[in-house]
C-alpha cells in the first residue's frame, strides 16, 4: 500500500495480478503539533502522558543506592543483610566495601585492585536518578485514609478520572488550554500531586471540626462550604441561592443545619466528596466557577476563576483558591510543568479557536 500524503489517498493493489487498483481516501490526520486541548476532551492516553511528563520532571535528584534496598540489580543475598553503600569501579562493576576488602555486588566475588584503582566511598558511590515518577508512577489517589474504591494506575482509573474531568470542564466552561492548565496545576498541589483526595486528619482547626477537612480536587473545606455545595447539588432545595442574609452569615447557616436536622447527613456527605468521583471533581469545578459566590457568599475576589486563568496570573488564581497564597512557588512551578506537558502555545490556541 502506498500513501499519498498530500491527498491522504492510499493505493491498494490486489494480489490477483490483474492490476486492478482501488483508491481509498482516509480522514485527514492533523499533526499533534497543530492541535491543542481547547474545546476538546482528554483521552486516557492524553492524561497519562501529561501525568508522566509532570512527574518525570518533578523532584529530580540523584539517590545513592544501598545493598539492602537497591532494586533492578542482581544482588548476592549475603549483601542484603547489611545497609552498605554500593560503589562503581572504573570498569563499571558494582562492588561493596567490607572492611578493607571489596566484593562484587552480584556474585560476592572478592575484587582485587591496584592502589590507584581502589573505589572511593565518596567519589565512586553508585546512585540512580530519581524523580516523582520513579516513586509514584501513574498512581492516582492511593494515599490517605479516605479515597475512592477505584484508585491506582489502571486504565479503568484513568478512564474514570478522564470522564469526570471532561464532564466538569464542559459544565463550568473550563474549556481552553490555559484554563485547564491552571485548574490541573492548582488541583495537583491541593491533592498532594494527585495522590491524596482528602487532607490528613491533623490538629488543624476546621469550622465544624475535622470531619470537614479538605476533600476533592480543590479540597473543599469547612462546614459552611460543604453545606453550600450540598445545597447546590440538591438544586437549592434547602435554601434558595443568594437569599439575602443567609449565606453571608455563619450563624444563619448553622441554624438551618440544626433546624432541618442535617448534621449527620452533612457529615456523611463530607466523606463522599472524597469517595465519590463525581463529587470530588465536580466540587472543584463548582468552586472554580464561583459556586460560593453564586450561593450568596461575599468573596474577596468575586466571579469565576476562568477570566483570571485567562490572564495566566498564577498569584491571582491562587488568591481565589487559597487566600494565604500557601505553596505559591509550587503552584507556579506546576503551572509551568503542565504547560510543557500539554505543549501549550498561546498562538496555537488562538489559531485553533478561529477554525
Amino acid at each position: 500500500m502506498a500513501e499519498n500524503q498530500k491527498t491522504n489517498l492510499a493505493t491498494v493493489r490486489f494480489s490477483s495480478g490483474i492490476g486492478n487498483t482501488l483508491q481509498i481516501k482516509f480522514p485527514e490526520v492533523v499533526s499533534s503539533n497543530d492541535t491543542c486541548f481547547c474545546n476538546r476532551d482528554f483521552t486516557v492516553d492524553d492524561l497519562k502522558r501529561i501525568i508522566e511528563y509532570v512527574r518525570k520532571n518533578d523532584d529530580k535528584h540523584f539517590e545513592s543506592q544501598y545493598t539492602d534496598t537497591i532494586q533492578g540489580q542482581e544482588v548476592d543475598p549475603r549483601h542484603r543483610k547489611f545497609h552498605n553503600p554500593i560503589l562503581k569501579d572504573k570498569n563499571n562493576i558494582l562492588v561493596v566495601q567490607m572492611g578493607t576488602e571489596y566484593f562484587s555486588l552480584a556474585k560476592y566475588e572478592k575484587m582485587k585492585y591496584k592502589e590507584n584503582e581502589i573505589p572511593h566511598k565518596k567519589r565512586d558511590k553508585y546512585g540512580e536518578r530519581r524523580d516523582s515518577f520513579t516513586k509514584n508512577g501513574y498512581n492516582l489517589f492511593t494515599l490517605g485514609d479516605e479515597s475512592f474504591n477505584l484508585k491506582g494506575d489502571s486504565d479503568a482509573v484513568y478512564q474514570k478520572f478522564v470522564n469526570e474531568l471532561n464532564k466538569t470542564f464542559k459544565k463550568y466552561e473550563i474549556n481552553t488550554c490555559i484554563r485547564k492548565i491552571h485548574f490541573l496545576a492548582q488541583s495537583y498541589v491541593e491533592t498532594g500531586y494527585f495522590l491524596k483526595i482528602c487532607e490528613p486528619d491533623t490538629q488543624q482547626k476546621y469550622s465544624g471540626g475535622s470531619v470537614y477537612r479538605g476533600r476533592g480536587l480543590l479540597h473543599l473545606t469547612n462546614d459552611i462550604a460543604y453545606f453550600k455545595y450540598y445545597n447546590y447539588i440538591n438544586n437549592y432545595n434547602i435554601v434558595e441561592a443568594g437569599k439575602n442574609g443567609v449565606f453571608n452569615n455563619k450563624e444563619n447557616i448553622l441554624k438551618i443545619i440544626n433546624d432541618k436536622k442535617l448534621d449527620q447527613t452533612l457529615r456523611k456527605f463530607a466523606s463522599e466528596v472524597a469517595t465519590n468521583w463525581n463529587y470530588a471533581v465536580d466540587s472543584a469545578g463548582w468552586y472554580w466557577d464561583d459556586g460560593q459566590g453564586k450561593s450568596g457568599v461575599i468573596a474577596i475576589v468575586k466571579g469565576s476563576i476562568n477570566p483570571i486563568a485567562d490572564t495566566d496570573n498564577v498569584r491571582n488564581v491562587t488568591a481565589k483558591i487559597n487566600a494565604g497564597l500557601s505553596h505559591l512557588n509550587e503552584r507556579e512551578n506546576y503551572t509551568e510543568l503542565f504547560k510543557k506537558a500539554m505543549n501549550y502555545d498561546k498562538k496555537k490556541c488562538d489559531k485553533n479557536k478561529k477554525k
